[in-house]
């Protein structure tokens, strides 16, 4: 934010001031919670099938994810699907 208030309007403010206007305005930065990315306990966990598969074809092996992204109004999904021949050849 100092940064943006800095480049656009060519005001100089401290990283304090900041704080307290974004309280004063009720505004608070969205980011992950500690302990966000921890397993649960209770949730199965499923073996890595692709261990010992040499992937060798294009279309041999895919993926997808599906994350959900949070907005103001609620939550998001978002689809990735993904060949792995390519990302194997990327790597190297």
């Amino acid at each position: 934010m100092r940064h943006a208030l800095r480049k656009q309007f060519g005001i100089y403010a401290g990283r304090l001031k900041i704080r307290r206007l974004m309280n004063v305005l009720g505004i608070a930065a969205i980011y992950p919670k500690r302990n966000f990315a921890m397993a649960d306990k209770l949730h199965k966990k499923y073996p890595y099938l692709l261990r010992n598969v040499a992937v060798t074809r294009v279309n041999q092996v895919w993926s997808t994810d599906i994350t959900y992204i949070k907005l103001n109004g609620g939550f998001v999904p978002r689809c990735l699907n993904r060949r792995w021949k390519n990302m194997a050849r990327r790597r190297y």
